[in-house]
């Protein structure tokens, strides 16, 4: 497929998303060496298009970093999968064991199989480590770690914990150097600068209206992050193999099935995995949410193909990059 082609695939796919009724969306596309990135609609009533450059709130796109994160550490052999999680968190931070002693290990963080609950009920547990710990430790496991897939928001949260404290630094300066700044993703962040700042675009409730997103320090490896199409871009490229080989050695570990639901729901690290319906082809996959914004980013390493979808309304995009996606692969059967 020509570069052309895969531009008029995603500029058909965002012009429509805007025709139904979007605010403002951008979409990127990688397609092997090949890529395309379009924006419609506009930043705010009387905003400007957004482009690849426009910074948004990622959501939970941020836990695919945490899943990188992770396949890098144990890469490097500084956790293991099957470790307990309290052996590499601060001495006073204390996951609970299950009633008949299991105890929760890093990979059960990882794929939604730890038991915790989605998220926290005390706010001051969101803006500090130890008011989380605090709440944690008190909490009781809701099934044996392992067994069932519930998402949690609190898990990749411990996660990100963990892999700071063993690292020795702040979650963000591990995300910078370790995924960041190798792959030139300069607007994947936690603290937007000032030219950054003059780049995003307001968040917006499902009608349209101006809405107030909040931010929670200790929530950042489960949906923190800011971002913008082009460096997303960046990183699908990643995991199709531009980039050093560590980070192509954990894209492979990270989109690795490592567990598989009842249900039939698989999942990598942090990567949710499935196939283009009538095609067969295997992707991983996330998507975001939060007040003002969605998000939706898959790759299909196989296939050599990837999608990202931003918008900043609280309107799901996921429709709009499953079909992105399967249009792509769909030209190049």
């Amino acid at each position: 497929m020509t570069v052309r082609k895969l531009s008029e695939i995603v500029r058909a796919h965002v012009a429509s998303a805007v025709q139904s009724g979007y605010l403002g969306l951008v979409a990127g596309a990688v397609l092997d060496d090949r890529v395309s990135t379009a924006g419609g609609g506009s930043t705010g009533r009387t905003g400007p298009p957004p482009d690849a450059r426009t910074i948004f709130r990622i959501a939970s796109l941020s836990k695919v970093f945490s899943g990188t994160a992770l396949a890098v550490a144990a890469l490097r052999h500084e956790v293991a999968l099957d470790d307990p999680v309290d052996r590499h968190l601060p001495g006073w931070f204390r996951v609970p064991a299950y009633e008949d002693g299991a105890r929760v290990l890093v990979e059960h963080l990882a794929t939604h199989t730890s038991g915790l609950p989605r998220g926290t009920t005390n706010p001051a547990a969101g803006e500090s480590v130890e008011a989380m710990a605090a709440e944690v430790e008190q909490m009781s496991l809701l099934t044996r770690p392992g067994e069932v897939q519930e998402y949690s928001n609190l898990g990749p949260a411990i996660l990100g914990t963990m892999l700071a404290t063993r690292a020795g630094r702040s979650y963000d300066a591990l995300i910078q150097e370790r995924i960041a700044q190798p792959l030139g993703l300069t607007d994947v962040v936690l603290t937007l600068d000032r030219a950054q700042q003059a780049r995003l675009a307001p968040g917006h409730d499902e009608e349209g209206a101006p809405t107030h997103t909040p931010t929670f320090p200790t929530g950042a490896p489960s949906g923190g992050f800011y971002g913008s199409v082009a460096s997303l871009v960046g990183f699908l490229r990643a995991y199709l193999g531009d980039a050093p080989a560590e980070l192509t050695a954990a894209a492979g570990l990270a989109t690795r099935c490592h567990f598989n639901g009842p249900d039939g729901h698989r999942i990598g690290l942090l990567w949710h995995l499935d196939r283009v319906p009538g095609l067969g082809a295997e992707y991983a996959w996330h998507n975001g949410a939060l007040p003002g914004y969605r998000a939706y980013l898959a790759v299909a390493r196989e296939a050599r193909a990837g999608v990202v979808v931003l918008t900043n309304q609280a309107r799901s995009v996921d429709e709009i990059g499953r079909g992105l996606l399967t249009s792509i692969l769909e030209s190049v059967r």
